[in-house]
């Protein structure tokens, strides 16, 4: 059970409203906490930030607002840097420290060093308490200032990410446009006036049974065993069936409520579209905790870091470094999906790196 260290707290929430909002607050985390690690490890990560963070309050005696404790310190994910993968400095999906609060606590420990040698240079007759709040000041100031940066750094970000909303909305009017005129030309094809060719009901049908598929294919590529047709077969009827029946769900409550056949036939299609992007994105960052992708990471880190004295301090070293390793992970695997993917639609085995890389213990077959 997720609450089982905090047991006792949780024993002393005597109202149902303040139960359902922890019981909320648990499945947000939950479902953010997956989306760095897996469904299969959240549950362990949140169990050990709650025994954590409990151990540092001094025990379930020392806390005095039990639903205020929970849902403000307990249970919330707390990092100094910008990796939604970091809690308190450390990584969630490896366990091990992160390497970027690694850094800003070294840079910050320098900035101090520097602006005590400033000090003292600047005062050398003043007394070690003087020396020593001009250098606090001055630290504070640095720290104003490089907030104010960041926070530059995120209105420009936010006003580019506004920019590329605006162009996608002008590409999907025009886009909508096009069909449309589409549309306006009359063709004989399953009986609906003006379908060229196919009613818009069987074209959503032909799609949801190819994104089934593809879906099915992304669960394959990502837990089966490349050189075992039988387990890749079995994977993917799996996945299909599971997949198959959560749209078809779907579809039969929305008849209940009066849906036209239209109306089924596009809600069948975005539950499959949504399917493919969920298994996708959980596909790629399972294959990024591959051995193959442990292995290019620590290539480009140990490549990133030979070439240290390029940068102005070694922790910025490090940052490069680690960006590098990153971004090798990423792009590993990309390739990975892109040839298992490739290899199932095609019938055919996966050289060299096939085989299963969900790490051992998971205990997962599809998520």
């Amino acid at each position: 059970m997720v609450l089982a260290p905090v047991e006792l707290v949780w024993a002393r929430l005597e109202w149902s409203g303040s139960r359902a909002r922890v019981i909320a607050a648990v499945r947000r985390e939950l479902a953010a906490i997956a989306g760095v690690t897996g469904a299969a490890y959240a549950g362990e990560v949140l169990t050990d930030r709650l025994e954590r963070r409990l151990a540092q309050q001094g025990g379930p005696s020392a806390v005095a607002d039990p639903v205020g404790w929970l849902l403000g310190r307990g249970l919330p994910r707390r990092a100094d840097c910008s990796d939604v993968r970091c809690d308190e400095g450390l990584r969630m999906d490896i366990g091990t420290g992160c390497a970027i609060c690694g850094d800003l606590v070294a840079y910050r420990r320098g900035l101090r060093h520097r602006l005590a040698a400033q000090a003292d240079a600047d005062l050398p007759g003043a007394s070690m308490q003087v020396r020593r709040a001009l250098t606090e000041q001055r630290l504070r100031a640095a720290v104003v200032a490089e907030a104010e940066r960041a926070e530059a750094r995120h209105e420009q970000a936010a006003a580019e990410r506004f920019a590329r909303q605006g162009a996608l909305a002008q590409a999907r009017t025009e886009s909508q446009a096009g069909e449309r005129a589409r549309l306006a030309s009359s063709r004989e094809g399953c009986g609906t006036p003006k379908s060229t060719g196919l009613c818009p009901a069987s074209g959503n049908w032909r799609v949801t049974g190819q994104q089934l598929r593809e879906a099915a294919l992304t669960v394959a590529a990502t837990h089966a065993n490349m050189d075992d047709r039988t387990d890749v077969n079995a994977l993917i009827a799996d996945a299909e069936a599971g997949i198959r029946a959560e749209a078809e769900g779907a579809c039969a409550q929305a008849r209940a409520e009066g849906a036209t056949g239209s109306t089924l036939a596009l809600l069948a299609r975005l539950s499959a579209e949504t399917a493919v992007s969920k298994f996708r994105r959980l596909a790629l960052a399972t294959l990024a905790r591959s051995d193959r992708a442990d292995a290019e990471a620590a290539l480009a880190y140990e490549a990133k870091m030979r070439s240290w004295r390029r940068y102005v301090t070694r922790s910025g070293a490090r940052r490069a470094a680690n960006a590098a390793a990153e971004q090798a992970r990423e792009r590993i695997a990309q390739h990975l999906l892109d040839t298992r993917l490739a290899a199932l639609r095609q019938g055919r085995s996966v050289p060299a790196d096939g085989g299963r890389t969900v790490r051992a213990g998971s205990g997962m077959r599809w998520p």
